[in-house]
Parts: structure tokens; C-alpha cells; sequence
């Protein structure tokens, strides 16, 4: 592949030409989808590497290339060699940086550029732009090898020379998805199943031409479980590609045989709370084979935090692995999250894969350690840490509780450090505490025993591991600060206070590339032994001891005397004096897994316990007041944390809820306290807030919680908008395993929305925003079911969401609600509350023009009720009409007027809003213009194109034969119907959940 090498701007040889064109048509034989791969034959030895280098330079610019529509520049001069792309109104730039090899992206235009992970060693790039296809050549160099790669990409939005139809709905006889396009409203062919798209028991779908095509709910196997769906392709000839948006598996964990390492890392950053998890129960779609297999996913999740916490949680899928792999059943643990800049990169996550119930005997891609990095949360880079180590045979590492850390030690430049236990008898780290780090994920150091290199009181002093417990470990003052609880044996001479095997927590401290220091406990005379079976540690700045630099905390449960020992030192003394120990009084429980942080107050540290009571299977909280005078310990237990709330729905009133199993907890910048808990009889992961982390213990207006995760919703309601880069789909959760109707009231029913693949709440949710009195502490929304009927736009990176919330009244009146998000989801501004005696959340329809916001609708008699605001106005008005409708669609034209079909089955009608006057305008579509028709059925849609011709698919009756007609009214005249699909085998029955567009691809 030397000619790409002799591409220019200028023009191409006769022989390229050639060449290039059999490319094209091999290009469009093989798939007129918008890129193609070329498959590459490479030496044993550079295999891994070539590919993997290879497939991440494809992936990133062919991903941009398509979501291009201008290549604005091409730069092929040194030492840069770039290109410049316009997507939406945003400009993306690549560059090669020909000095260090590596391939740099750009998302604001050039000003600042960063690294792309695992795209090093280029030598050379070229981008040729012939024609609207874009050759990509590059060369990679290891040990003077010169190895060259190239492909092939399409602007995904170049052709516009055909005006398409797609027509989609649901045949009430298969209940799969149907659909036809045509690039001429007369020349319908028959309609044709969508492949995966059984939809039994539901009944809404959305169709939207362009990249994204079809979106549905799907009913798993099961009936509790349900399936959100995009079906997408980008050119009308070529095959489906499917893309999970949501899934309904109830949350679930996977507990180790012991309790290693289990507890959820939350992070509070700016105003941010950011984690990870794994959720061991999702059935996901698999498209090499269209089947339906249980995975473990990986997920990523943040909330922005404000004053008044109305941010909720937004979740992403970061890694899948699937459960059945090999003939083995295997699951993913361990999850840690960190945050810094290094490798490129602000979002770490370590987490490890293991089989279960079997030997640790190393099975490819399993007992393994990953790592997934990320620059802004969204686009996620995986790397397996094994085989980037050790290469693809490897079978000595089994890495247990993998911990990463971002900072700074001396005697490398490395700033991302990587620690875990392996969990193996194989030589060369067997049963050792394992580091390693990197600067670019290129170059990794070596491994490192840290028991081997370990010196106690400036002495080296080895440590032989016999049963590990646990370990935590927390980047301070320029050091890795570790603590382990573990069965072990050190080298002499330590002698009196530790002879043979003992039981002892270990506090390691790694200030050095090359050497690692370290402490016990116990360290007593008596060579004591302690058996801890979980420990967590934290690092505070100075405050009860007058250390100029910090303290040292440790808190573990001893299953030795049944209590919570809490371990304090000032950060000078802790390699060489004694850890002060404290034992809480408070219960003799046992508490197998536990997670610290800390608070700051006058003199004083607060040292908060998120912790699993094992025996009364609930979330315990205590608080360790530390300070010059001596330590207290406070407690909230499960009884007042989560039982006593008036039943609230995250957590309903009674003891043996097993919350808590994994626990996490974080003080964030306002001194409030979070806490992650699972319930295992909800199946739900969530956020418990306490107000004033420092402040007094009392059960009075202190608490509230958010869903991170939960299972068995009903995706009901399906809207979809999209605009330049974002994609926001808005869907109804119903929390039952049966057919949705209007939720009871007291009903965990929420509006969901999936914005870019991250998936949130609006309203709904249930937190526990009351307390005993009934009084609400925050002032939030969440109090009553809510979403059953929903419509969003998109609009500017503004997301405009109007729904309904039922009341808890007799009748159950349906409360019309508007909320609007200027961060894409993070947080929430709630606009307009209708009275709660109001019944006018009906059928809802949203559409925002130039100055105002309209809201179209149906109150409980059915009229049509058009609901408008100005912006910078807090005035809500709203016109009646006398038009009656069980079903509406509306649609903004390019005038922003709004065109409406109502529809009251066997009658129909058309309704133009002039939104300049805000007149209406209805027009009797049974009697005044399609004589051919006589009754309507339940669905429809309606579209106008740039020549305000209106579109209008329908359920129609022409005397006794049912069918679907496609309306036309062009230059304000109604045509004749045509009947769809129109050729000589029409079908005969009404689609459900009808959708129609028109537009280009």
C-alpha cells in the first residue's frame, strides 16, 4: 500500500486512479454503510500491538470523519499533519505530532489539543479528500519495521440528492415492527419486518430519518425484563445495526467468596460526584449472532450536585463481558474509580474479570485486569492490563481488588499508578501486592512486589503473604498510602512485635519508585494477632495533632473482637511509632464490608463509616470524632437511615432490607455527606445524602436518596429528538413486570430520559424528600408517579421536557409539568407546574419556536389544549379549542408554525396554529376533503417538508376494508390518499404506533 503514500491535494496518477477507484467499488460492493475495514496479516510477534494501534487510530477518525459534513482543512506539512472537520458547530481537529509519534484530537478548533491513548509509534500520516471519501494512510515503526495501514471513509452526510419516506409500525397480528422507505411518496413497497424487533406488550415506537432510525421498546424472555432499543443505519440499502439505550435487569452484585475489596468508590470533584460499578444481571442484545445473552457491565455514573440537589444520577455503559464465556460462568469485581489528569485522561476505572467457582487457572481474557479511561465520561478507551504487560499467553496474574491512583512520587515520571493483590501461586508475583504505572499507556513500568521491596524502621524487612483480607489504598502528599489486612510473616529483625504468621492490618507507604516503607497493627509485645476482614483507609491535612503535614486513619472490622477498631497517627510517626487504636462500643454486629472519608471541623477530624450490618442486614452509619482530647464514636443505624421515612419507595419501612452491601461514601465541597447503598430486595442501587457531615447526629430532616440504578421498568412512552452532536430520547419507567396503565399513586413510575447513551431521571423517582411530620426537607420534584405521557425536544443543547405527574387524589388528576435542562441533563429546571386540581396531562406534545414554548395536549374530556409561554415571560397561557382527541402528533414547520393531528377514532382532524397570531385553524379531514375515506382509526403522524407540504400517515377505513393512507396536502389543496404500501398487495389491517418522516439521509 506504498501509493497512498504519493497522494496529494493536487491531484492522482493515472495508476493511483486506478487503484483508487477498485478501492471505491470494492468499498461499495462489500457495504454501503459509511466505512470498511482492511484486514491486515502481521508477524507474531507485533501482532497485538499493530492491531491494536491500528484499530484505535480507525475507530476514533472514522467515527469523526462520518459525523462530519465539511472537511474544512488539510494540513500535510511537518511537523504537523492534521485535519480539520466540521461536525454540527463544532470544529474536531486531528494532528500527528511527528516528533513524539503520537496522534493528538482537538475538540475546540486547535486551541488545545491532547493525546489519544494508544495511538503512538506513527511515523507518518497522510488524509487525501477525493470526492467526498477520505483516505486515511498511516505507518507505524517498532524496532525499525515499518508496518502501513490505510482505509477508507465517507462523509456520512454528503448526499442529499434524494428526498426520502420511512414509514414504520407495529402489525398488530406479529407484533414485529414494520417499515418501508421510498424516495417517492407514490412507489411504496411492502412493508418489511424489522430483524429483533418483537415487541409484545408494547405499544410505542418513534421513527427519525438520518443516522437514527427506528427506536423502540423490546420484551425480553422474561416478562419482567424490558429492552430500549435504537435500530439504526445510515444509508436506506444497508442492514440494521442495533444499539441497547436501556435495559430493564434488575441491578445486581456478585460477592466473593470473601469479602475482598468490596466497596463502591464515589468521588466528589468540583461540584461533581462521579462512580463506578457493575451490574452482573443485564440481558444485552448481541449483534454478531442477534441473540439476547446475559452480560456483566461495567458502568459509569455522575450527578451534578447544586444547592437544592435537584441533580440526579446519569449512568454509562463502559465495558461488557458476557457471563457464559469459554464454558465458564464469569463476572466482573472490583470496580475503582479515580480522577486526575494522566495518560491523557481526567475519569479512571480498574476492574477485574474472574470465573466463578472454578480454579484460578488463567482462561484467556479472564482473571484478568482492565482499565478504561476517559477524557470527558462519554468516549471510553479499554485496555486489559494483563496482556498489556505480560502479552497475550500470559497465565502467572490473577489480580484481585486492582486499585488505580493518579499523582506524583519521586524517581519517575509516571502519574498513573496501578496496585492489586494477585491472587495466584505462580511465580513470579505469586501472593504478592503487586504495582506498576504508566505516564502515556504506552510505556508501563515493570511490576513490583511491594512486599518484596518493603522496609520497616529504615530496614529492609521482605513480608511473605499467607491468606490475604483486604486493601485500600489513598494518593496523599506526593505518596501511595496503603493499608492490607492479611495472614503474613516478615523478615527479621522485627522479632518481639512480630514473630511467625500473625493477623495484622499494614499500613504501606510508597513515597519512592524504588522502595516501599511500612507499619503494623497490632505491634504489642505479645506478637498479637488481629484478624481483620476489611480495612479502608484515609489521609487528612493537619487538624487535631499539629503535624505540619497530616494524619494518617485507618478503620477496619475486627471479627477478632467483634468490633469497629479505628487507628489514628500523625503522618510523620506512622512508619515509626505506634497506630493509636480505638474500639467502638456502640454494637458487637458483624460488618463485613466498609468504606471511610473524612470531614474537616476546628481541631477536629470526622472519620464517616458507610458499613454493611451483617446481621441486621441493613446500612449502618458511624461517625469518629477525632480529635486532641480522644475519639467518640456516633452511630445512625439502619433504623433511622432508611425505615423510618414514611415508606417512601427507594427503601420501604422494615428491618432485613439488606441494604448497604457495597458501600461507598464521600463529604462533598459543602460539607455534605453521600453514601452508595444496594438493596437487594428492590434491586436497586442508590445515594443516601446526609445534610451537614459535621453537624449533629439527629434523624430529624437530615436524609434523602436518589436512584443510581434499578430494574423491571416498562418503557411505554417513546419520543425522539435529535440536533447537531446530541441525541436525547425520553421514555416512561414503570417499576411492575406487568402491562402499564396510569400508576397508583404512591407508584415508583419515573421519566427517564437517554441523553448521548447516558441515562437519567427527571421527575419521579421517589427520593425521600419528606420526613416523619410529612414536612418536605428539600423542596424537590419526585413526590408523585410521574412521565406516563412525555414529549422532549432538543433545542440548542437545551433539553425541553413536558410530562405529566399524577396526583394523589381520588381521581388521580394528571398534572401537566415542564422541565428544562441547560447542561444536557445534568441538572434541572422545573418551569411550569399546572394546579394540582388540573387534569391536563394528556397526550402530550412539545414543540419550541424562535420566541416561545408550546405545549399541546388533552385534558380528561378530550379537548385539545394548546399551552404556550414567551421566553423571558412567566406567563403561561392557554388556548381552548372544541376539537376532541384520544390521540394527538403535532410538528413544527420551518416557519415555526405548528401543524396538529387530532385524532378521535372514527374522526380526525387538522389543526394549523399560526404562531404569529396564535389563531387556530381546524380542518375536518372526514368530511371536507378525502371523500375515499370513511373513518379513522387509533394512529397516525404528521410531517411538513421546506415547501409546507403536509404529510400525514394514518389508520383509515375506505369502506369496509381497514388499511393506512398516506395524506398529502400540497400548495394548501388536499390530495387523493394513496393507499400504503401502494402497490398490487396493500395490507389490510391498521399498524399500530404508526410513524412517518420524510427528509434525507
Amino acid at each position: 500500500m506504498r501509493f497512498f503514500r504519493s497522494f496529494s491535494l493536487k491531484g492522482l496518477s493515472l495508476f493511483e486512479m486506478m487503484v483508487a477507484v477498485s478501492i471505491i467499488l470494492i468499498f461499495f460492493a462489500v457495504s454501503v454503510s459509511s466505512f470498511i475495514f482492511f484486514y491486515y496479516n502481521f508477524n507474531v510477534s507485533d501482532k497485538y500491538k499493530e492491531i491494536s494501534i491500528f484499530r484505535t487510530v480507525y475507530f476514533e477518525l472514522s467515527r469523526a470523519i462520518r459525523e462530519a459534513s465539511v472537511i474544512k482543512r488539510i494540513y500535510d506539512t511537518y511537523p504537523n499533519k492534521a485535519i480539520y472537520l466540521q461536525i454540527g458547530n463544532y470544529l474536531y481537529s486531528y494532528k500527528l505530532d511527528t516528533n513524539n509519534k503520537k496522534l493528538y484530537k482537538s475538540t475546540d478548533g486547535g486551541y488545545y489539543f491532547y493525546p489519544i491513548p494508544n495511538a503512538y509509534n506513527i511515523k507518518d500520516i497522510k488524509f487525501i479528500n477525493k470526492s467526498s471519501m477520505v483516505y486515511v494512510y498511516f505507518y507505524t515503526e517498532f524496532n525499525n519495521t515499518k508496518q502501513e495501514h490505510a482505509f477508507l471513509v465517507k462523509l456520512r452526510k454528503e448526499n442529499k440528492n434524494y428526498f426520502y419516506f420511512i414509514i414504520s409500525g407495529i402489525n398488530p397480528t406479529t407484533s414485529l415492527i414494520e417499515y418501508a422507505i421510498s424516495i417517492n411518496e407514490n412507489s411504496f413497497t411492502n412493508f418489511t419486518p424489522l430483524n429483533q424487533s418483537n415487541t409484545n406488550n408494547s405499544f410505542n415506537i418513534d421513527t427519525e430519518l438520518g443516522s437514527y432510525n427506528i427506536v423502540f421498546p423490546k420484551r425480553g424472555s422474561s416478562a419482567s425484563f424490558y429492552y430500549l432499543f435504537k435500530a439504526y443505519k445510515n444509508d436506506p440499502n444497508s442492514n440494521w445495526n442495533y444499539k441497547d439505550l436501556d435495559n430493564t435487569n434488575s441491578y445486581s452484585y456478585s460477592l466473593p467468596s470473601t469479602n475482598w475489596g468490596l466497596r463502591t468508590k464515589i468521588l466528589s470533584v468540583g461540584n461533581y460526584l462521579y462512580t463506578a460499578y457493575v451490574n452482573t444481571n443485564e440481558v444485552l442484545y448481541d449483534p454478531t449472532d442477534g441473540q439476547f445473552k446475559q452480560y456483566n457491565v461495567v458502568y459509569f455514573a455522575y450527578r451534578k450536585l447544586d444547592s437544592s440537589y435537584k441533580g440526579n444520577w446519569l449512568k454509562k455503559e463502559v465495558f461488557r463481558f458476557p457471563t457464559s464465556y469459554s464454558g465458564y460462568t464469569m463476572v466482573i469485581r472490583y470496580p475503582r474509580i479515580a480522577y486526575g489528569l494522566a495518560g491523557g485522561n481526567r475519569f479512571h476505572i480498574v476492574f477485574s474479570t474472574e470465573r466463578i467457582g472454578g480454579s484460578n487457572v488463567n482462561i484467556n481474557s479472564v482473571n484478568d485486569m482492565y482499565y478504561a479511561a476517559s477524557y470527558d465520561g462519554i468516549n471510553w478507551n479499554i485496555i486489559n492490563l494483563d496482556k498489556k504487560l505480560m502479552g497475550a499467553t500470559e497465565n502467572n496474574l490473577y489480580p484481585i481488588v486492582p486499585i488505580v491512583l493518579v499523582g506524583n512520587i519521586s524517581n519517575t515520571t509516571n502519574t498513573l499508578h496501578f496496585l492489586f493483590y494477585n491472587n495466584t501461586t505462580s511465580t513470579p508475583y505469586n501472593m504478592r501486592i503487586c504495582y506498576f504505572s504508566t505516564n502515556d499507556l504506552n510505556t508501563f513500568s515493570g511490576i513490583q512486589s511491594l512486599n518484596d521491596q518493603a522496609y520497616y524502621s529504615n530496614n529492609s524487612n521482605s513480608i511473605t503473604i499467607n491468606t490475604f483480607g483486604d486493601m485500600d489504598a489513598y494518593f496523599f502528599n506526593n505518596s501511595i498510602n496503603i493499608v492490607v489486612s492479611c495472614n503474613a510473616k516478615p523478615e527479621s529483625p522485627i522479632r518481639q512485635k512480630w514473630a511467625g504468621n500473625r493477623d495484622k492490618l499494614i499500613y504501606f507507604r510508597k513515597s519512592d519508585f524504588n522502595r516501599t516503607d511500612y507499619n503494623f497493627y497490632p505491634d504489642d509485645a505479645n506478637n498479637s494477632s488481629n484478624i481483620f476482614t476489611n480495612c479502608s483507609l484515609i489521609l487528612t491535612q493537619p487538624t487535631y495533632s499539629g503535624d505540619s503535614v497530616g494524619e494518617v486513619h485507618i478503620v477496619g472490622y475486627s471479627s477478632t473482637s467483634s468490633r469497629i477498631i479505628y487507628l489514628r497517627n500523625t503522618y510523620s510517626n506512622a512508619l515509626s511509632n505506634s497506630f493509636t487504636n480505638f474500639t467502638n462500643t456502640l454494637t458487637t454486629d458483624t460488618f463485613p464490608n466498609l468504606d471511610i472519608n473524612y470531614s474537616v471541623g476546628t481541631n477536629t477530624a470526622y472519620i464517616h463509616v458507610a458499613a454493611y450490618n451483617n446481621d441486621l442486614r441493613d446500612l449502618d452509619y458511624f461517625r469518629i470524632t477525632s480529635a486532641s482530647l480522644g475519639v467518640t464514636f456516633s452511630r445512625i443505624n439502619n433504623s433511622t437511615i432508611d425505615d423510618n421515612l414514611n415508606n417512601q419507595g427507594l427503601f420501604a419501612r422494615g428491618e432485613n432490607k439488606q441494604n448497604g452491601r457495597i458501600p461507598g461514601i464521600i463529604v462533598d465541597s459543602n460539607n455534605n455527606l453521600h453514601i452508595i447503598t444496594y438493596d437487594v430486595a428492590d434491586s436497586s442501587l442508590g445515594e443516601v445524602i446526609y445534610l451537614n457531615a459535621n453537624g449533629a447526629l439527629t434523624n430529624t430532616n437530615r436524609f434523602d436518596t436518589l436512584l443510581i440504578d434499578d430494574g423491571y421498568p416498562y418503557f411505554k412512552s417513546i419520543n425522539y429528538d435529535k440536533d447537531n452532536l446530541n441525541e436525547v430520547i425520553s421514555y416512561y419507567d414503570f417499576d411492575t413486570n406487568t402491562t402499564p396503565s396510569l400508576p397508583l399513586t404512591g407508584s415508583l413510575a419515573d421519566l427517564k430520559l437517554c441523553i448521548n447513551g447516558f441515562v437519567t431521571r427527571i421527575d419521579g423517582h421517589r427520593r425521600f424528600d419528606t420526613n416523619t411530620t410529612n414536612t418536605n426537607i428539600f423542596n424537590t420534584p419526585g413526590s408523585y408517579p410521574c412521565g406516563f405521557y412525555n414529549d422532549v425536544k432538543l433545542v440548542n443543547n437545551w433539553i425541553y421536557v413536558a410530562y405529566s405527574e399524577r396526583q394523589p387524589t381520588a381521581t388521580g388528576n394528571l398534572r401537566l409539568k415542564l422541565a428544562i435542562s441547560r447542561d444536557l441533563g445534568q441538572s434541572w429546571s422545573y418551569e411550569y407546574t399546572d394546579t394540582s386540581t388540573s387534569d391536563h396531562a394528556r397526550n402530550i406534545n412539545l414543540e419550541v419556536t424562535n420566541n416561545r414554548i408550546y405545549i399541546i395536549h388533552t385534558n380528561n374530556t378530550n379537548n385539545v389544549l394548546i399551552t404556550y409561554r414567551d421566553f423571558g415571560s412567566s406567563t403561561w397561557t392557554t388556548i381552548p379549542t372544541t376539537t376532541i382527541a384520544t390521540y394527538l402528533r403535532a410538528f413544527k414547520d420551518k416557519n415555526n408554525n405548528i401543524h396538529i393531528l387530532a385524532i378521535n377514532s372514527p374522526s380526525a382532524n387538522y389543526l394549523f396554529v399560526n404562531t404569529s397570531t396564535n389563531s387556530v385553524n381546524v380542518e375536518n379531514l372526514n368530511i371536507n376533503y378525502l371523500e375515499y375515506i370513511s373513518s379513522f382509526g387509533d394512529f397516525g403522524d404528521i410531517k411538513v417538508d421546506n415547501d409546507i407540504n403536509v404529510y400525514i400517515a394514518i389508520n383509515t377505513k375506505r369502506g369496509p376494508t381497514n388499511g393506512n393512507d398516506l395524506l398529502i396536502k400540497r400548495n394548501n389543496t388536499w390530495q387523493a390518499p394513496i393507499r400504503l404500501p401502494n402497490n398490487t398487495s396493500p395490507i389490510n389491517y391498521f399498524l399500530n404506533s404508526i410513524r412517518l418522516d420524510i427528509g434525507n439521509f
